[in-house]
Protein backbone atom coordinates (compact mmCIF):
# COMPACT_ATOMS: atom_id res chain seq x y z
CA UNK A 1 0.00 0.00 0.00
CA UNK A 2 2.48 2.58 0.93
CA UNK A 3 4.72 1.87 -2.30
CA UNK A 4 1.87 2.15 -4.84
CA UNK A 5 -0.27 4.96 -3.02
CA UNK A 6 3.35 7.15 -3.22
CA UNK A 7 3.50 6.30 -6.69
CA UNK A 8 0.60 7.90 -7.22
CA UNK A 9 0.99 10.30 -5.01
CA UNK A 10 4.13 11.03 -6.86
CA UNK A 11 2.67 11.16 -10.31
CA UNK A 12 0.06 13.55 -8.97
CA UNK A 13 2.87 15.98 -8.17
CA UNK A 14 3.67 15.47 -4.41
CA UNK A 15 7.14 14.65 -3.06
CA UNK A 16 7.26 11.49 -1.23
CA UNK A 17 9.16 10.52 2.27
CA UNK A 18 8.95 6.98 3.55
CA UNK A 19 9.39 6.30 7.35
CA UNK A 20 10.75 2.46 7.59
CA UNK A 21 12.89 0.56 10.43
CA UNK A 22 16.60 1.27 10.23
CA UNK A 23 16.97 -2.90 8.63
CA UNK A 24 14.44 -1.79 6.08
CA UNK A 25 15.94 1.60 4.92
CA UNK A 26 19.17 -0.25 4.12
CA UNK A 27 17.49 -2.53 1.80
CA UNK A 28 15.71 -0.26 -0.07
CA UNK A 29 16.58 0.36 -3.39
CA UNK A 30 17.19 3.77 -4.97
CA UNK A 31 14.55 3.08 -7.51
CA UNK A 32 11.85 0.68 -7.84
CA UNK A 33 10.10 -1.52 -10.64
CA UNK A 34 6.45 -0.93 -10.50
CA UNK A 35 4.75 -4.68 -12.97
CA UNK A 36 1.38 -3.08 -14.09
CA UNK A 37 -1.40 -5.67 -15.29
CA UNK A 38 -3.02 -2.80 -16.76
CA UNK A 39 -1.10 -2.29 -20.07
CA UNK A 40 1.83 -5.32 -19.54
CA UNK A 41 4.54 -2.57 -18.99
CA UNK A 42 7.17 -2.11 -16.12
CA UNK A 43 7.18 1.23 -14.49
CA UNK A 44 10.11 3.01 -12.41
CA UNK A 45 9.61 4.64 -8.93
CA UNK A 46 12.16 6.44 -7.40
CA UNK A 47 12.15 9.91 -6.46
CA UNK A 48 11.28 9.56 -2.58
CA UNK A 49 13.77 9.88 0.50
CA UNK A 50 13.86 7.80 3.30
CA UNK A 51 13.92 8.52 6.85
CA UNK A 52 14.35 5.76 9.82
CA UNK A 53 13.28 8.22 13.19
CA UNK A 54 10.04 9.71 13.17
CA UNK A 55 11.17 12.82 14.83
CA UNK A 56 11.94 13.95 11.44
CA UNK A 57 8.93 13.47 9.92
CA UNK A 58 8.68 17.41 11.86
CA UNK A 59 11.53 18.78 9.50
CA UNK A 60 9.27 17.70 6.66
CA UNK A 61 5.91 18.84 7.46
CA UNK A 62 4.05 16.94 5.37
CA UNK A 63 0.56 17.56 4.21
CA UNK A 64 -0.61 14.21 4.66
CA UNK A 65 1.11 11.17 6.84
CA UNK A 66 -0.18 8.12 5.97
CA UNK A 67 0.24 4.68 7.96
CA UNK A 68 0.03 1.66 6.20
CA UNK A 69 0.56 -1.25 8.88
CA UNK A 70 -1.93 -3.82 9.16
CA UNK A 71 -4.23 -3.87 11.86
CA UNK A 72 -3.24 -6.05 14.03
CA UNK A 73 0.81 -4.78 13.75
CA UNK A 74 -1.04 -1.07 14.00
CA UNK A 75 -2.84 -1.75 17.57
CA UNK A 76 0.43 -3.83 18.90
CA UNK A 77 2.74 -2.08 21.38
CA UNK A 78 5.34 -0.89 18.30
CA UNK A 79 2.43 0.50 16.41
CA UNK A 80 1.24 2.44 19.25
CA UNK A 81 4.62 3.71 20.23
CA UNK A 82 4.98 4.71 16.66
CA UNK A 83 1.73 6.80 16.59
CA UNK A 84 2.71 8.42 20.19
CA UNK A 85 5.84 9.71 18.01
CA UNK A 86 4.21 10.20 14.48
CA UNK A 87 1.72 12.68 16.55
CA UNK A 88 4.35 14.43 18.47
CA UNK A 89 6.00 15.11 14.96
CA UNK A 90 3.08 16.48 13.26
CA UNK A 91 1.22 17.92 16.25
CA UNK A 92 2.58 21.93 15.69
CA UNK A 93 1.48 21.40 12.09
CA UNK A 94 -2.40 20.93 10.06
CA UNK A 95 -0.92 17.45 8.89
CA UNK A 96 -3.52 14.98 8.50
CA UNK A 97 -3.03 11.57 9.81
CA UNK A 98 -4.72 8.87 6.97
CA UNK A 99 -5.33 5.30 8.78
CA UNK A 100 -4.79 2.61 5.94
CA UNK A 101 -5.17 -0.51 8.22
CA UNK A 102 -8.27 -2.33 8.28
CA UNK A 103 -9.97 -2.75 12.18
CA UNK A 104 -13.50 -1.58 13.53
CA UNK A 105 -13.23 0.61 16.64
CA UNK A 106 -9.17 1.27 15.14
CA UNK A 107 -9.46 5.42 14.69
CA UNK A 108 -10.60 5.92 18.18
CA UNK A 109 -7.49 4.04 19.38
CA UNK A 110 -5.58 5.85 16.74
CA UNK A 111 -6.69 9.52 17.97
CA UNK A 112 -5.90 8.34 21.81
CA UNK A 113 -2.03 7.22 21.10
CA UNK A 114 -1.47 10.17 18.46
CA UNK A 115 -2.84 12.87 21.21
CA UNK A 116 -4.19 14.51 17.42
CA UNK A 117 -7.67 16.05 17.48
CA UNK A 118 -10.36 13.98 15.58
CA UNK A 119 -10.85 15.78 12.80
CA UNK A 120 -7.19 15.14 11.71
CA UNK A 121 -7.37 11.49 11.83
CA UNK A 122 -9.33 9.48 8.83
CA UNK A 123 -9.29 6.08 7.31
CA UNK A 124 -8.87 5.56 3.67
CA UNK A 125 -6.88 2.52 1.55
CA UNK A 126 -6.69 1.34 -1.51
CA UNK A 127 -9.14 0.21 -3.78
CA UNK A 128 -6.52 -1.16 -6.51
CA UNK A 129 -4.83 -4.82 -5.93
CA UNK A 130 -1.45 -5.10 -5.23
CA UNK A 131 1.24 -7.47 -4.44
CA UNK A 132 5.23 -8.03 -3.91
CA UNK A 133 6.20 -9.38 -7.24
CA UNK A 134 8.79 -11.83 -5.95
CA UNK A 135 6.88 -13.05 -2.64
CA UNK A 136 3.46 -14.00 -4.55
CA UNK A 137 4.02 -17.21 -7.41
CA UNK A 138 0.68 -16.59 -8.92
CA UNK A 139 -1.09 -18.12 -12.10
CA UNK A 140 -0.73 -16.52 -15.04
CA UNK A 141 -2.71 -15.00 -17.45
CA UNK A 142 -2.96 -13.17 -20.62
CA UNK A 143 -1.50 -10.68 -21.79
CA UNK A 144 0.59 -10.83 -18.29
CA UNK A 145 4.49 -10.74 -19.47
CA UNK A 146 5.89 -13.21 -16.74
CA UNK A 147 9.22 -12.37 -17.37
CA UNK A 148 8.65 -8.51 -16.60
CA UNK A 149 6.03 -10.03 -13.88
CA UNK A 150 9.26 -11.88 -12.10
CA UNK A 151 11.83 -9.44 -12.35
CA UNK A 152 9.57 -6.59 -10.46
CA UNK A 153 9.57 -5.51 -6.99
CA UNK A 154 6.14 -5.17 -6.76
CA UNK A 155 3.07 -5.56 -9.37
CA UNK A 156 -0.67 -3.23 -9.49
CA UNK A 157 -3.56 -3.97 -10.89
CA UNK A 158 -6.57 -1.37 -10.88
CA UNK A 159 -10.01 -2.33 -10.35
CA UNK A 160 -11.71 0.19 -13.04
CA UNK A 161 -10.44 3.30 -12.57
CA UNK A 162 -10.04 3.31 -9.07
CA UNK A 163 -6.88 3.56 -7.00
CA UNK A 164 -7.94 5.07 -3.21
CA UNK A 165 -10.93 5.60 -0.92
CA UNK A 166 -10.83 7.77 2.06
CA UNK A 167 -13.86 8.54 4.56
CA UNK A 168 -15.36 12.60 4.02
CA UNK A 169 -15.01 12.99 8.22
CA UNK A 170 -12.73 15.64 7.15
CA UNK A 171 -13.44 16.66 4.04
CA UNK A 172 -11.48 19.93 2.86
CA UNK A 173 -8.62 17.37 3.14
CA UNK A 174 -9.97 14.24 1.67
CA UNK A 175 -10.24 16.74 -1.45
CA UNK A 176 -6.90 17.84 -0.96
CA UNK A 177 -5.47 14.39 -1.39
CA UNK A 178 -8.06 13.00 -3.93
CA UNK A 179 -6.99 15.69 -6.53
CA UNK A 180 -3.37 15.12 -6.49
CA UNK A 181 -4.23 11.30 -5.98
CA UNK A 182 -5.96 11.73 -9.66
CA UNK A 183 -3.41 14.09 -10.84
CA UNK A 184 -1.45 10.73 -11.31
CA UNK A 185 -3.71 10.04 -14.51
CA UNK A 186 -4.36 6.41 -13.89
CA UNK A 187 -6.12 5.83 -11.01
CA UNK A 188 -8.60 8.11 -8.64
CA UNK A 189 -9.06 8.63 -5.10
CA UNK A 190 -13.04 7.77 -4.14
CA UNK A 191 -14.15 10.32 -1.21
CA UNK A 192 -16.92 8.41 0.58
CA UNK A 193 -19.19 8.81 4.13
CA UNK A 194 -17.77 6.74 7.00
CA UNK A 195 -20.82 4.81 7.21
CA UNK A 196 -19.80 3.84 3.52
CA UNK A 197 -16.17 3.06 4.01
CA UNK A 198 -16.99 0.98 6.74
CA UNK A 199 -19.16 -1.13 4.91
CA UNK A 200 -17.26 -1.56 1.84
CA UNK A 201 -14.00 -2.45 3.91
CA UNK A 202 -15.08 -4.82 6.84
CA UNK A 203 -18.25 -6.42 4.69
CA UNK A 204 -16.79 -8.58 2.72
CA UNK A 205 -13.89 -9.77 4.92
CA UNK A 206 -15.71 -13.18 6.26
CA UNK A 207 -15.14 -14.30 1.86
CA UNK A 208 -11.93 -14.30 2.63
CA UNK A 209 -11.73 -16.38 5.51
CA UNK A 210 -14.14 -18.82 4.17
CA UNK A 211 -11.96 -19.15 1.29
CA UNK A 212 -8.79 -19.95 2.93
CA UNK A 213 -11.17 -22.46 4.87
CA UNK A 214 -12.28 -23.96 1.81
CA UNK A 215 -8.36 -23.59 -0.09
CA UNK A 216 -9.07 -20.46 -1.84
CA UNK A 217 -11.87 -22.45 -4.49
CA UNK A 218 -13.44 -21.37 -7.77
CA UNK A 219 -16.50 -19.23 -7.75
CA UNK A 220 -18.57 -22.18 -8.74
CA UNK A 221 -17.24 -24.41 -6.24
CA UNK A 222 -17.29 -21.75 -3.02
CA UNK A 223 -21.02 -20.79 -4.45
CA UNK A 224 -22.09 -24.59 -3.95
CA UNK A 225 -20.49 -25.31 -0.41
CA UNK A 226 -22.43 -25.67 2.62
CA UNK A 227 -20.27 -22.80 3.66
CA UNK A 228 -21.60 -20.02 1.35
CA UNK A 229 -24.55 -19.54 3.26
CA UNK A 230 -22.77 -19.13 6.33
CA UNK A 231 -20.39 -16.75 4.91
CA UNK A 232 -23.41 -14.56 3.21
CA UNK A 233 -25.04 -14.46 6.72
CA UNK A 234 -21.92 -13.59 8.26
CA UNK A 235 -21.52 -10.67 5.59
CA UNK A 236 -24.87 -9.03 6.52
CA UNK A 237 -24.21 -9.35 9.91
CA UNK A 238 -20.99 -7.21 10.02
CA UNK A 239 -22.69 -4.87 7.17
CA UNK A 240 -25.75 -3.95 10.12
CA UNK A 241 -23.18 -3.08 12.94
CA UNK A 242 -24.56 -0.09 14.25
CA UNK A 243 -20.79 1.59 13.69
CA UNK A 244 -22.07 1.38 9.85
CA UNK A 245 -24.93 3.67 10.29
CA UNK A 246 -27.64 3.98 7.69
CA UNK A 247 -25.23 3.00 5.05
CA UNK A 248 -24.91 -0.84 6.67
CA UNK A 249 -28.94 -1.24 7.28
CA UNK A 250 -29.46 -0.51 4.05
CA UNK A 251 -26.97 -2.88 2.74
CA UNK A 252 -27.75 -5.51 5.03
CA UNK A 253 -31.18 -5.30 4.30
CA UNK A 254 -30.81 -5.85 -0.02
CA UNK A 255 -28.13 -8.54 0.64
CA UNK A 256 -28.92 -11.94 -1.26
CA UNK A 257 -27.09 -14.65 -1.94
CA UNK A 258 -27.26 -13.88 -5.65
CA UNK A 259 -26.26 -10.70 -5.17
CA UNK A 260 -22.95 -11.21 -3.24
CA UNK A 261 -22.20 -13.38 -5.82
CA UNK A 262 -22.61 -11.19 -8.03
CA UNK A 263 -19.82 -8.88 -6.81
CA UNK A 264 -17.46 -11.50 -6.37
CA UNK A 265 -17.82 -12.77 -9.76
CA UNK A 266 -17.65 -8.86 -10.89
CA UNK A 267 -14.56 -8.60 -8.65
CA UNK A 268 -13.00 -11.84 -10.46
CA UNK A 269 -13.85 -10.24 -13.84
CA UNK A 270 -12.55 -7.16 -12.93
CA UNK A 271 -9.09 -8.10 -11.83
CA UNK A 272 -8.03 -10.00 -14.72
CA UNK A 273 -5.47 -10.34 -15.93
CA UNK A 274 -4.19 -10.21 -12.27
CA UNK A 275 -5.90 -13.93 -10.65
CA UNK A 276 -8.52 -12.63 -7.83
CA UNK A 277 -8.43 -15.56 -5.60
CA UNK A 278 -4.40 -16.62 -6.81
CA UNK A 279 -3.85 -12.57 -5.46
CA UNK A 280 -6.48 -13.70 -2.52
CA UNK A 281 -4.64 -16.57 -1.15
CA UNK A 282 -1.25 -14.79 -0.72
CA UNK A 283 -2.51 -11.32 0.44
CA UNK A 284 -5.36 -12.96 2.87
CA UNK A 285 -4.42 -16.30 3.39
CA UNK A 286 -0.82 -15.00 4.93
CA UNK A 287 0.61 -11.73 4.27
CA UNK A 288 -2.42 -10.02 6.83
CA UNK A 289 -4.53 -12.79 7.94
CA UNK A 290 -3.91 -12.13 11.18
CA UNK A 291 -5.40 -8.82 10.77
CA UNK A 292 -8.40 -10.00 9.20
CA UNK A 293 -9.29 -12.80 12.05
CA UNK A 294 -8.78 -9.95 14.72
CA UNK A 295 -11.25 -8.02 12.58
CA UNK A 296 -13.78 -11.09 12.52
CA UNK A 297 -13.29 -11.16 16.43
CA UNK A 298 -13.52 -7.37 16.91
CA UNK A 299 -16.95 -7.07 14.85
CA UNK A 300 -18.02 -10.09 17.20
CA UNK A 301 -17.43 -7.99 19.99
CA UNK A 302 -18.97 -5.25 18.67
CA UNK A 303 -22.43 -7.06 17.72
CA UNK A 304 -22.34 -8.87 21.00
CA UNK A 305 -22.90 -5.60 22.97
CA UNK A 306 -25.53 -4.49 20.49
CA UNK A 307 -27.63 -7.82 20.76
CA UNK A 308 -27.34 -8.68 17.46
CA UNK A 309 -27.36 -12.25 15.88
CA UNK A 310 -23.50 -12.37 15.00
CA UNK A 311 -24.30 -16.63 14.86
CA UNK A 312 -22.36 -16.60 11.09
CA UNK A 313 -19.66 -14.96 11.86
CA UNK A 314 -18.66 -17.40 14.81
CA UNK A 315 -19.10 -20.10 13.01
CA UNK A 316 -16.53 -19.01 10.31
CA UNK A 317 -13.97 -18.19 13.13
CA UNK A 318 -14.48 -21.85 14.84
CA UNK A 319 -13.81 -23.30 11.29
CA UNK A 320 -11.10 -21.35 10.94
CA UNK A 321 -9.21 -22.21 14.42
CA UNK A 322 -10.31 -25.56 13.67
CA UNK A 323 -8.04 -25.69 10.50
Amino acid sequence: MGVLAGYHLGLGGAQIAYLVRPARAARLPETLSLYSYDDARTHRFGDYAVITDPARIAELRPDFVVVTLDGAALTGAEGMDMLSAIGTAIRPDDTTLIIGSLGIGLRERVVAASGLPEHRVILGGLTMLAHQADAAILPIHAPTDPSQLQAADFAFRHLNDGGFRLEDRNLEAAVRFAAIFDRSGIGKCAIMSPDEFGVQSRGIMPLFIACQILDWPDADALYANPLWPIAVDAVRAIQGLAEHGAAGKTAAAGLTSERLAGVWNYLTAAALPLDWQGFNAFHHGSKINASDIRLLRDCVEWGDAEHRDMKAVKQIIARWEAL
